[in-house]
């Protein structure tokens, strides 16, 4: 009798699989990731961080890179980004700390 109702639950969660998937994958991931990224530039630009805005100008014009290969299944270093993350770091003084924001969201949670 546990096999037939094992076999009805597992059909069960396989068959709401596709639920969980719904909407279509972002398309336009690298754009809107570039357009905050200048967003960004401008108001380091306001501020009077030029380094900061030439920065955040390179940052954004990498994720369009990026898109692109990604849309043409090519792949993409990330060497260039990673590195201007740290100098933004230190011109800024913002740091784009992963681990920290994965905590503040377990917090919330």
């Amino acid at each position: 009798m546990k096999t037939p109702i094992l076999l009805i639950v597992v059909a069960t969660l396989l068959s709401s699989v596709p639920v969980f998937a719904e909407g279509k994958p972002q398309e336009n991931w690298s754009e809107q990731a570039a357009l905050g990224y200048e967003k960004k530039a401008a108001e380091a630009e306001v501020k009077g961080n030029s380094a900061a805005a030439k920065i955040y100008r390179r940052m954004a014009q990498i994720k369009r890179d990026a898109g692109a290969a990604s849309k043409n299944g090519q792949e993409f270093s990330w060497d260039e980004y990673h590195r201007l993350e740290g100098e933004l770091q230190r011109t800024t003084g913002e740091a784009k700390d992963k681990a920290k924001d994965k905590d503040k969201a377990k917090d919330k949670s």
